[in-house]
This record gives structure tokens, sequence and C-alpha cells, in this order.
């Protein structure tokens, strides 16, 4: 028997969901530090590669067009979470060239 596709889906829609909400209350932070945002973006980063393995896997195994696009839909928040966590890099790395000019 293969794998239970259905289950590892949920189990990773879960998944991204608790770490949706985890990354927007992070970079909400105001304390936030580049390293912080660093180590975080790595964790997403692991993230979108287990989505992205986890698909082509499915592709592989031929599976019906609904599995597929629930795996691209899994892809899809990644790269947005990818794309947020960089924009906020890039600001806190702005703002600590804004301070160090200041000093």
């Amino acid at each position: 028997m293969g794998p239970d596709w259905m289950q590892i889906l949920q189990k990773q829609g879960e998944t991204v969901q608790h770490l949706h909400a985890k990354v927007q209350i992070i970079l909400a932070s105001e304390s936030l530090t580049v390293d912080q945002a660093l180590l975080l973006g790595r964790i997403v980063d692991k993230g979108s590669q287990n989505a992205d393995r986890l698909a082509s896997q499915m592709r592989e195994a031929g599976l019906v067009q609904s599995y597929l696009e629930a795996a691209a839909a899994l892809q899809e928040i990644y790269r947005v979470l990818s794309a947020a966590v960089e924009a906020r890099l890039q600001a806190l790395r702005r703002r600590e060239i804004v301070l160090v000019s200041d000093t």
C-alpha cells in the first residue's frame, strides 16, 4: 500500500496554516532582528522544499488533479511566506544601515 496522500496533504495543510500564523506575528514584531529574520527564512525555505518535494512525488505517482492542486496551493503559501520574510529582512537591513550611518 502506498502513501496516504490525503492524510499527508491534511497534515501539511495544518503545518503551513500554523506556520503562516506564527510568521505573521513574528514579522510584525518591532523587536525582530536580522538574525531572527534569517532563521525564520531558513525555516520557511525548509517547508517550501518539503512542499516542492511532496508535489513532485505526487506528480510522479500520477495522482488526480485535485491532489496536485492542493499540493500547488501549499507551494504557493510557502512562496508568499518566503516573499514576506524576504521583504521584512530587507527592511531590517535598511534600518540597520540607517542606524549605523546615524552614529
